[in-house]
This record gives C-alpha cells, structure tokens and sequence, in this order.
C-alpha cells in the first residue's frame, strides 16, 4: 500500500506478508524521501512503488545526461580550437557512463534477494530509524512484486543506449578501418585532396583579448617529388581592430595560438602521400602597453608542417561520420532512456494488502 505520512514518520502496510511498519522521513539534499527505498522488516520485500520511483528517478536524470553530453559534443564540435579525437573520447566516456547508469538502475533494489533486503531492514531497525508495528500474518510471503529490469523490452532500450558508444566511437573506427592516417595538431585531424584543414602553430604570440589579424602562405616543400603545385591555398584571422577597445581596469595580454585553414589540391595522385607544408605567417595584434593603451605589434613567424595525405575526400566523410555518429547516438541515448522511464513508471501497480 501506499505511504502514509505523520510527524516525520511514513507508515505502510506490505502487500506480500500483511505487516505494517513506518520508517524515519528525513532531509536529504541528494534523495528525496519519495526515493527511500526501505524493505518490509518482516520479510524483506521492496514496495514495487518504491523500485518504480527509484528507476524513473535515475533513467529521468541519464536521459538530461545524455542531452548535455550531446550539446557539449556539439559545441565542441564546431570549437575548431579543440581536437575533435578528444571530443570523441568526452562523447565516448559519457555515453558508456549514461548506459551503466541505466543498467545499475535497472538491476540495483530488486526482490530478487528477500535475504538480503531482509538484512538492510535489520540494520535500519537497529539504527532506529524503522519501526515494525505489526508482523506479517503470513509465514511465507504471497505476491512478492516482481521488478527484475531483464524483460525484452528493457534490452531493446539499453541497446539503443549503447548506440550512443558506438556512434561516438564510429569515426575513428572508419579512420582506422579505412588506414587513414591521424595529423596532430590538425582539425579535422584526416586530411586528402580536396579538404580544408586548420592547421595549429606550436609557436603562441600573446595578445589583448586574443584579437590578431594575418596573411599566410604554404608552400609545399617537396612539390616536385609529389608533382603538385608549389602553394597551396590558404587563409587565417581577419578580425579587426584600431581606434578605441573596451578593457578590464587591468587589462592583460593572453596566451593566443596561430592558426591557418589550408586546402590540399584535388589531385587524385597525393592520396596517401607525405606533404611537407611550409607557413609563412604575418601577423598584426594589439598588444596591452599601459592601463589605457596597446601597442599595434607586427611578427612574422613560420613554421613546416609534415602532413599525412588519406584518400581523396577523407576529411570531409570523418566528418561526415562525426557529426552523424554524435547526433544519432544522442538521439538514440535518448529515445532508449525514454523507453526505460516510461517502463520504470508503469511498473507501479493498484495494490491491497
């Protein structure tokens, strides 16, 4: 039956032995007391309202986790400042940590071992924190709720939740089934004829607020070996500054890193070849030289870059797998944990004692 409530005490009649207990109430900032879960002390089975409202809790805040961890990888996604193969891993990590909490909902606090809920509740009586009012009335308990979590549909929805892993998981799956090779410090880090790549300089310039400007050119080292032109096209920061700039009462200068988007030829004949890329940077940044000035700073810099060339087109399908693997894992991860909320809420039945 049913809890009733009186001066910090719950009282409840099991529907399996007929005895009649009430258990402490009391403030818990992680659980609340609709989430107790506190077995009959006479024989030791858990009120099927209880397990229901214990899973759906748990499934409710795995099905949120999976919505953030799709938005992060989102926006990670398009922040071409971090490297994609890290965010694969983030993604990674949390949809294996969304799946186990889906399954430790579904196999933690069950009747499939009264012995041990009888012990839990044995302790809580000795804490005094849970009162038997009245023993069963029956010697062997009768209709003991059932709530294993192992039924077909309960499969069904972790095995669109392990989806979520694997969607996360599939671009480095096809870069490595494929044999494409991996370029640090490139992003995408999967590069062939005919794709756009940024390329990160290891060398930092330090700036205010960030805010830098530039012309770059990349020269291809060994474009005779590899029969292909000698640049390649390529772009960088354009953000603009001059004149007034609003700043802190403190302003300071910041660690910024140098980038350059560079296009490989469509030229089926470098697939799997070995670019040495040369950039040449010209760089302009305002740099903080008082409390209420900057200092408009010119530097050239350069730097050679040993490229790994996959098949034509390469970085645009690693992409493609990407963003495809993150938003139909999360909507996976989703509808799965759906299905086990629903599931977990309609476990609780009309019962009688």
């Amino acid at each position: 039956m049913g809890d009733i409530q009186s001066n910090g005490w719950a009282q409840r009649t099991c529907i399996s032995c007929g005895a009649a207990y009430q258990y402490r109430l009391g403030k818990n900032l992680f659980l609340p007391d609709e989430l107790k879960l506190i077995p009959c002390p006479h024989c030791g089975a858990l009120p099927l309202e209880m397990i229901s409202a214990w899973r759906a809790y748990v499934h409710a805040r795995m099905i949120l986790f999976s919505l953030g961890i799709g938005l992060v990888g989102a926006y990670l996604g398009r922040m071409k400042e971090y490297p994609l193969q890290e965010a694969t891993l983030l993604i990674i990590g949390g949809a294996l940590l969304v799946t186990l909490g889906h399954i430790a909902a579904l196999v933690s606090y069950t009747n499939a071992d009264l012995a041990e809920n009888l012990a839990q509740a044995q302790k809580l009586l000795r804490k005094g924190s849970l009162v038997l009012g009245r023993p069963g009335t029956r010697a062997t308990p009768a209709g003991v709720p059932e709530a294993s979590g192992s039924s077909s549909g309960s499969r069904t929805a972790l095995g669109l939740v392990l989806l979520a892993v694997l969607g996360g998981a599939a671009p480095e799956a096809l870069r490595l089934v494929r044999g494409w090779p991996h370029n640090p410090g490139a992003q995408p880090p999967v590069l062939g004829p005919g794709d756009t790549s940024r390329l990160y300089l290891a060398q930092t310039i330090r700036t205010f607020s960030g805010i830098w400007q530039g012309q770059v050119f990349a020269t291809l080292l060994n474009a005779a070996e590899l029969g292909a032109p000698e640049r390649f096209d390529a772009d960088t920061s354009h953000i603009g500054f001059g004149g007034s700039m609003q700043a802190s009462s403190s302003p300071q200068n910041t660690p910024t890193t140098l980038w350059a988007d560079i296009t490989v030829p469509a030229l089926e004949t470098l697939a799997g070849k070995s670019a040495h890329l040369q950039l040449d940077l010209q760089v302009r940044y305002p740099m903080v030289a008082g409390p209420r000035s900057y200092q408009d700073t010119s530097e050239q810099l350069s730097e050679v870059f040993p490229v790994q060339l996959a098949s034509p087109g390469a970085g645009k399908t690693y992409l493609a797998f990407w963003w495809s693997g993150l938003l139909g894992g999360c909507l996976a991860a989703l509808l799965g944990g759906l299905q086990l909320w629903r599931a977990a809420r309609h476990l609780t039945q009309p019962s009688h004692p």
